[in-house]
């Protein structure tokens, strides 16, 4: 299959696919926040038997999406999803400074309503979170495919005229 039928196969595929974001790629301050906010996660669902820990964790997760609500490079979409996770992070904030006042540890028998609803904003900000970090990696790909389809040449009679200039019984050291 020649080299042009196969970006135009690609390009048809990549136009029935559902776009998440803006097709002018992430912005950085998008990406930086969804990153830092995976890795804060990360080190959350580590101490999540003991919500003292995660204090200070969801304190910087609401201050990171925060942040990226005000960013003047953010576009709107990325401002909706930086709502969305300021907002849960601050009620897992408030939720577990509650439980430490209360002398609450919610270990895997969820006994209280107030481990229970932890647990239930905790695994609304994970999904939250994996969604959006999901289509910024998606977006990300497609920005970066539209981007390197861009720069090759549309037209690859060129590149067949030249290589039917070569001598058939030719070979490669002999060339050089």
């Amino acid at each position: 299959m020649p080299r042009r039928s196969q970006n135009r196969t690609t390009q048809e595929r990549r136009a029935r696919l559902p776009t998440f974001a803006p097709t002018k790629g992430t912005s950085s301050t998008h990406a930086d926040a969804q990153q830092g906010s995976l890795l804060l996660q990360i080190v959350s669902d580590g101490t999540s038997k003991l919500p003292a820990l995660s204090i200070p964790i969801k304190f910087a997760q609401a201050l990171i999406s925060g942040y990226s609500i005000f960013c003047p490079r953010a576009s709107t979409p990325e401002r909706i999803i930086h709502s969305f996770q300021a907002t849960f992070a601050t009620i897992e904030l408030i939720l577990a400074s509650i439980a430490v006042l209360q002398e609450e540890t919610c270990d895997e028998e969820l006994v209280s309503n107030l481990c229970l609803w932890l647990l239930i904003i905790t695994n609304l900000y994970r999904g939250i979170l994996l969604v959006s970090s999901a289509a910024n990696e998606v977006n990300k790909r497609k920005h970066n495919q539209d981007r390197d389809d861009s720069d090759e040449p549309e037209n690859d009679d060129e590149d067949e005229a030249a290589a039917e200039e070569i001598a058939p019984g030719a070979t490669i050291s002999s060339m050089v």
